[in-house]
């Protein structure tokens, strides 16, 4: 039983390889024979469940493979496994899913484990080989397939890498069959896991799945201090997290005026300084070469003010 109890911690784990059903219990809403399987390194495919099987979220399910057999978690079944496709893959449609062939048996679960002990063997063997090859790349992690005749190697790579010898001293030296599957520096840190500044475990290791590039803009737009080494994240990447509250930002800009932010008044020409988009205010002096002191004008009174500007007015003050 030992086996099967660690397939339902790995099902219990808070990681986005975990998909709460929240209408499971909802019999109607199971009109497609669609399920999603969850595998290592957060990678989800979908399999149909041709032999009609009763399945639930956490079932290990063995699965049809390129070759031979593959072994995974359900993590959504019925019409929700059917939309989290289409939301994936929009309108593609192929002509034909692979199978769930059955439900987990001890038996697979022991083979399973053995595949998964051999993986960091062969990490480590790999790597070695493509050093002897001189290729230029990182291997970032294995994943053996439940029967042990196939294997992923994932790796990261600035340029292309020719894999003709390579594939072939991995073909002889652990007698499988080899995939090479290239990843990003964001896809890696989510394999490998770890915890952020903010004290929690990483977005992308636990619930984020789209891992978008982040552009540097993000700092002015949301008036941060140009601080690249403060908003690093493990990835050696600007944090996933700096787009959380971006579209709040660019919402409130809009409201803001882009052009004659400079006042002019009785007192002077004030001088636009800062802006704080949330607040809806601004902050403006009359001495630019020093910039002190900083007046805070509201954002109704900017507009108005540069509304009697353009119309020739020219107020006492701001």
């Amino acid at each position: 039983m030992g086996c099967i109890n660690c397939a339902l911690r790995e099902s219990n784990v808070c990681d986005n390889i975990n998909t709460h059903n929240w209408v499971e219990e909802i019999a109607k809403l199971d009109i497609s024979d669609l399920v999603e399987v969850s595998f290592k390194n957060k990678r989800k495919e979908f399999y149909q469940n041709v032999n009609k099987l009763k399945l639930k979220t956490g079932d290990m399910v063995v699965v049809e493979s390129v070759v031979g057999y593959d072994m995974g978690l359900v993590s959504l079944t019925g019409l929700l496994a059917k939309k989290s496709f289409y939301r994936r893959y929009k309108q593609y449609q192929p002509l034909e899913f692979r199978k769930i062939y059955r439900k987990a048996t001890e038996m697979d679960l022991v083979a399973r484990e053995q595949s998964r002990k051999r993986e960091y063997p062969t990490l480590l063997q790999a790597r070695k080989i493509a050093q002897k090859l001189g290729l230029d790349m990182k291997l970032s992690d294995v994943e053996y397939q439940a029967d042990g005749r196939r294997a992923t190697f994932y790796y990261i790579a600035d340029g292309r890498v020719d894999f003709r010898e390579l594939i072939k001293e991995y073909a002889n030296a652990f007698g499988i069959k080899v995939e090479m599957r290239q990843i990003g520096v964001r896809q890696e840190a989510a394999m490998v896991g770890g915890m952020g500044t903010c004290g929690r475990e990483l977005c992308c290791s636990s619930w984020r799945k789209d891992l978008v590039s982040i552009k540097s803009n993000v700092f002015k737009i949301q008036n941060l201090p140009p601080d690249t080494q403060k908003y690093t994240g493990l990835c050696g990447k600007l944090k996933c997290c700096l787009i959380y509250e971006l579209d709040v930002y660019l919402e409130a800009q809009q409201n803001f005026p882009s052009e004659l932010l400079e006042l002019e008044t009785k007192k002077g020409i004030a001088y636009h300084c800062k802006t704080d988009l949330l607040q809806k205010m601004l902050w403006y002096t009359y001495d630019l070469e020093n910039k002190t002191p900083l007046i805070p004008v509201p954002l109704e009174k900017v507009i108005e003010i540069i509304q009697q500007n353009k119309r020739g007015i020219i107020p006492d003050s701001i």
